[in-house]
């Protein structure tokens, strides 16, 4: 994965959603989870660290063979479209609830997910212990889909599975998903 500096839009097209339900994420003790004590947007990326891949599993929520599924229908992807997506696992330890969709963006931003100068890269950011996840999409991006397909996309296929546990194939059926709606809107402007 190139890292190259890229703009997102912070608000119209990244969308973010409540896993399971629509309730604030309760902690194993029953209190909500609390901000990290002192930390800055920034030191919490440096301690996510750079991307490893085109998946980055900070929570450990998939197989070493389900990253490698992953990140080959990205890499492949990518490579017939030129389209950059990235996921990212982001474990509560360093965000919390409230921060989370700014971080997420952040993230977006430090990693220069996309093409400089297209701005054509997604981030897709999930927290199982959150339960929240969220598609940053760049600008570029949101010239083929809109917030409202990109809501549906989150809905139907990411966090159906979710409810069930199922984060691998609710990940791969929301990848696959994106893939293909980004593939129809591509042939239609063609």
């Amino acid at each position: 994965m190139k890292i190259k500096q890229m703009k997102f839009k912070g608000a119209i097209i990244a969308i973010s959603c409540l896993l399971f339900m629509s309730t604030v994420a309760i902690a194993q003790n029953g209190k909500s989870v609390s901000p990290t004590k002192n930390q800055t947007t920034d030191q919490a990326i440096l301690q996510l660290g750079k991307p490893k891949n085109w998946v980055n599993d900070n929570e450990k929520i998939f197989t070493e063979a389900q990253i490698k599924n992953l990140s080959t229908l990205i890499r492949n992807f990518e490579a017939r479209t030129g389209i950059e997506i990235a996921i990212a696992t982001i474990p509560s330890t360093l965000v919390n609830t409230a921060q989370f969709d700014s971080f997420t963006l952040a993230i977006a931003n430090s990693w220069g997910v996309g093409k400089k100068g297209k701005d054509n890269g997604i981030l897709i950011g999930l927290s199982r212990s959150l339960r929240k996840i969220r598609i940053n999409n760049g600008y570029g991006i949101e010239k083929l889909i809109t917030d409202q397909e990109t809501k549906q996309l989150i809905s139907d296929y990411f966090i159906s599975n979710f409810k069930e546990g199922n984060y691998y194939e609710g990940t791969l059926q929301g990848l696959t998903a994106l893939q293909k709606l980004l593939d129809t809107k591509i042939k239609k402007r063609h």
